[in-house]
């Protein structure tokens, strides 16, 4: 084995994983920030109530909680917050859009998974919250 299996090694792998799981919800706002009718357009299409503030929403909820998961600050509010909110992007890519799994919803299922991880055990001992 290159390393020893230890807490340390364990820390650091939740650590690294939280920030690129945060990075990533928060990259994936991106295009509803600079384009909010069109995604507007698309929750309309897959008939969830034709409203702006919807989208602001699911921006904010993309941004805040993606960011508290990162720097691991009200780690598990935020991990149960980005559970649901995957839950209901995968029903809407299975049930609404038709997607299959592969090309389609697995990355939905794998984000759900380590977002639901993290709100089971926290995010570990590298994080603000650990510190204050």
């Amino acid at each position: 084995m290159v390393f020893e299996l230890t807490t340390e090694y364990a820390a650091l792998g939740l650590l690294t994983f939280r920030i690129i799981l945060g990075a990533v919800f928060v990259r994936h706002a991106v295009p509803k920030l600079e384009d909010p009718t069109s995604t507007r357009e698309f929750f309309r299409s897959i008939g969830l109530p034709d409203s702006i503030y919807l989208v602001y929403f699911a921006l904010g909820i993309e941004v805040v909680a993606g960011t508290l998961l990162a720097i691991g600050l009200y780690t598990q509010y935020a991990a149960l917050l980005l559970t649901s909110f995957m839950l209901v992007a995968t029903y809407v890519a299975i049930v609404k859009m038709d997607k299959e799994f592969e090309g389609g919803y697995e990355v939905d299922i794998l984000l759900l998974g380590a977002c639901f991880m993290y709100y089971l055990n926290g995010a570990g001992q590298y994080a603000v919250e650990a510190v204050i």
